[in-house]
């Protein structure tokens, strides 16, 4: 009858605890980028509709900027900047510094003022995000 466990099965328990170690930390990441995620779509959808009743308000038009790293929110031409960071996980489409579409209300002659406009937000490997945007009443509708 043996008393002690052989080096085999010490090294056999001590790889399964670093499997589910290493399990456990990519899944916590996971979700820690998930609620990220959730959190940035929420938080944009609420200053947009912000955006909408300010600029309302002040009788000025609404500007959404979009860039790769923030999206910017500001009223009229001299009003604050809100901004919100775009997690890591999300990929804002951008063509020469301009996300397509170009959400500005500034120009109201612009080609994508007029129009239902598509915005995707792409999440590999999760779905893309896809909104439609009215820009010239400021309509922001989640697909």
């Amino acid at each position: 009858m043996r008393r002690a466990f052989t080096l085999l099965e010490l090294i056999v328990v001590l790889a399964l605890v670093a499997l589910a170690g290493v399990l456990g930390v990519r899944w916590s990441a996971v979700q820690q980028a998930r609620q990220a995620e959730t959190q940035f779509f929420a938080n944009f959808e609420a200053h947009w509709a912000t955006l909408r009743v300010e600029a309302a308000a002040a009788r000025q038009y609404g500007v959404v900027k979009f860039t790769a790293t923030a999206v910017a929110f500001r009223v009229g031409p001299t009003g604050p900047t809100r901004l919100i960071a775009v997690p890591a996980t999300v990929v804002v489409p951008i063509n020469d510094g301009i996300v397509l579409p170009q959400v500005d209300f500034e120009a109201p002659d612009d080609r994508y003022f007029g129009a239902p406009q598509t915005l995707t937000f792409r999440r590999p490997p999760r779905p893309d995000k896809v909104y439609t945007v009215q820009l010239g009443w400021g309509v922001l509708k989640p697909l």
